[in-house]
């Protein structure tokens, strides 16, 4: 698999979460279906570029595991509302 491919794939999740969040509201097994999609959107992204920067295919999936890109922090403010737990 190419960094190109996994790019596709990753624009691919982009558009099934963004399925999922339109289908209507109450729909708890919805919304959790596209926060999964988005979480290996951003596995498969990480996993490219470090790919693209060079890295060997074990180095560049042991890298994607342990989340080793710097996230902007208005992005990182995003994904933990979006991963968040509702209050009970």
């Amino acid at each position: 698999m190419t960094a190109d491919e996994l790019n596709d794939c990753a624009a691919l999740l982009g558009t099934v979460a963004m399925n999922f969040a339109n289908l209507p509201t109450g729909n708890s097994a919805a919304v959790q279906a596209g926060l999964t999609c988005v979480m290996a959107q951003s596995y498969l992204v990480e996993l490219a570029a470090h790919l693209q920067a060079g890295m060997e295919p074990f180095d560049a999936f042991e890298a994607a595991t342990r989340g080793t890109l710097a996230v902007p922090e208005s992005a990182a403010t995003v994904f933990a509302i979006l991963t968040a737990r509702p209050p009970k």
